[in-house]
């Protein structure tokens, strides 16, 4: 056989936010993407796809989601960002690999609670966003890894989510495997 051309690679950064409004644009931080979210070029892909967007003053909400399932583009991704959109929470999804979860947390999350003081010295504050809640998609522990068998990052992760003081939920996605 004859090979013709090869499909045009697509990079997938390590972390990132996406949104479907946006399709095939990965933003590198939380900011850069509320930036855009709360622009003017947002509103107008909203209103040119018939999709509703909550208002800037809506309670932000970070999802963090498994970044393997943005690259193979597990619906419930887009089902959730739009959804919260259409019942008036701002989200703010981040992809990740799963297991640096606390790292987002710390590095480039932030809440109107939480004390400037109290803040790692890997935080970010040019990259960081402000939240009123977390949505945990990825079907990791916060700190742990898979196995959650990190008896130390129960506290770390009691630490991180103490100073912030926002809800925090384990949404886990359900998913079928093919037999």
């Amino acid at each position: 056989p004859r090979f013709e051309a090869a499909p045009t690679v697509v990079e997938t950064p390590g972390i990132g936010c996406l949104h479907p409004l946006a399709p095939g644009r990965y933003f590198l931080s939380p900011r850069e993407y509320l930036d855009w979210r709360l622009s003017a070029d947002a509103a107008a892909a909203a209103t040119a796809a018939g999709a509703e967007l909550a208002p800037a003053e809506a309670p932000r909400v970070a999802v963090l989601l498994f970044r393997k399932h943005v690259i193979t583009k597990q619906p419930y991704v887009w089902e959730l960002i739009s959804q919260m959109e259409a019942e008036g929470l701002l989200p703010v999804p981040i992809f990740i690999n799963g297991v640096e979860a606390h790292t987002i947390v710390r590095d480039v999350l932030t809440s109107v609670k939480e004390e400037a003081g109290t803040r790692e010295t890997s935080y970010r504050p040019q990259d960081a966003a402000s939240v009123d809640a977390i949505v945990n998609t990825i079907g990791f522990p916060l700190v742990g890894g898979p196995a959650g068998s990190m008896e130390a990052g129960r506290g770390v992760a009691e630490g991180l989510l103490g100073s912030m003081d926002v809800p925090y939920y384990v949404a886990a996605p359900l998913l079928l495997q093919d037999m």
